[in-house]
């Protein structure tokens, strides 16, 4: 006797296109809470990073880093996914490209003393925010078929 499986109406009408969407959504959302945790360790120190103000902190630099992620990565990540496959070392330095150039636009925008260049912060900051990225993209995100 063979058991048939019963699949419910509401999965035919489930469009793919919806899934991929989420699916980005969910990759921004956890590399913007990663990258959160990162920007809070590396700016106060883990002995400071226990405080009154850490969730509020950790809430603004998430809501920044979605809207910044949702700018600039959501359409580099659109057009990678489609030519490379995942963990590829290339669409990681397009991330580090894309990054750098935003991280300098910003940084020459506000005032700082040091130069871009020699301020170390900077490069830690793009690595972090192209691997974050990077590594949630292709954990969340398949490639279309």
């Amino acid at each position: 006797m063979v058991k048939r499986i019963s699949i419910p109406l509401a999965l035919y009408f489930i469009n793919t296109e919806d899934i991929m969407i989420q699916r980005y959504v969910l990759s921004i959302l956890l590399s913007s809470i990663c990258l959160s945790l990162l920007y809070l360790i590396i700016e106060y120190g883990i002995k400071d990073f226990i405080s009154p103000t850490l969730p509020f902190s950790m809430i603004i630099s998430t809501v920044v880093y979605f809207i910044l992620y949702t700018a600039f990565g959501l359409p580099t990540s659109l057009l990678i996914i489609k030519k490379l496959p995942r963990f590829s070392i290339i669409s990681l330095l397009c991330y580090l490209l894309i990054f750098s150039i935003v991280y300098y636009i910003f940084y020459t925008l506000t005032y700082n003393p040091i130069p871009f260049i020699k301020n170390f912060e900077v490069y830690i900051y793009i690595v972090s925010t192209s691997i974050v990225y990077w590594f949630w993209c292709n954990i969340m995100v398949s490639k279309p078929s």
